[in-house]
């Protein structure tokens, strides 16, 4: 811990006016917050809880992204919900492949060290991943997206609509959306039939291999193939 304080050399000072009396220590799986506070002379150090991950995932905007484990499918507006109430974070993206890779590579194993969602804090936490619904055959998790609407249905032709230009993204830590890659069976392809109601966008992810991103309806139903199990939420470190 490093504290550097505007003083003369004859006693601390009384105040944090004009010093720096915050700060952070973190490792590549803990993070802690910790505050320096004064009064009538006397300093008070207090800290965070300290929370454990199995990983973060810290990119070029500082910030940190979880993927979040629910025990049921839900949509995408409670998902986002949960993830400001809960966490104070927002329903974030992907910023490089690494995260990506490293998410598939997680959730390749029928069971995964991750956030539970009942749980009140950051911790290494064992819950089943995969849903015990076979008629699935991706598992979704939703992240930040919504579908423009000016690029609902295929008679839009508007320039600003293919791919993720056709989404209006919230998410302040993305740096890029070159990572919104989208699947390989022609998505997105919510705009072709004709019910504008795709909206919504999931990664998704089967046995050991990911299926990119997928676009459909909010709520989670009528997807046909996908059975949400989670979302993904970033935050920034000293926002935990």
């Amino acid at each position: 811990m490093a504290v550097k304080m505007y003083s003369d050399t004859t006693q601390c000072s009384s105040t944090s006016d004009g010093n720096s009396m915050r700060g952070e220590v973190s490792t590549s799986s803990m993070y802690q917050n910790y505050s320096i506070t004064a009064n009538l002379g006397i300093w008070s150090i207090s800290a965070s809880p300290l929370y454990k991950m199995p990983r973060f995932f810290q990119i070029v905007s500082s910030s940190i992204r979880n993927v979040v484990v629910i025990s049921e499918p839900t949509s995408q507006l409670v998902s986002s919900e949960l993830c400001i109430q809960k966490y104070g974070g927002v329903l974030s993206g992907f910023d490089t492949m690494d995260e990506i890779n490293y998410m598939i590579g997680q959730v390749s194993v029928t069971k995964i060290l991750f956030m539970n969602e009942f749980h009140s804090q950051f911790a290494d936490i064992t819950v089943p991943l995969f849903s015990s619904t076979t008629s699935y055959p991706w598992d979704g998790f939703w992240i930040n997206g919504f579908r423009k609407e000016t690029c609902r249905f295929s008679n839009q032709t508007d320039p600003d609509c293919p791919g993720i230009k056709g989404f209006t993204l919230t998410d302040p830590l993305l740096s890029n959306t070159n990572f919104y890659i989208w699947g390989f069976d022609k998505q997105p392809n919510g705009m072709s039939d004709g019910l504008g109601t795709s909206n919504c966008i999931v990664i998704r992810i089967n046995g050991k291999s990911g299926g990119g991103m997928d676009d459909i309806p909010c709520d989670g139903s009528q997807s046909g193939s996908v059975y949400i199990n989670g979302y993904v939420c970033g935050l920034r470190p000293n926002e935990i």
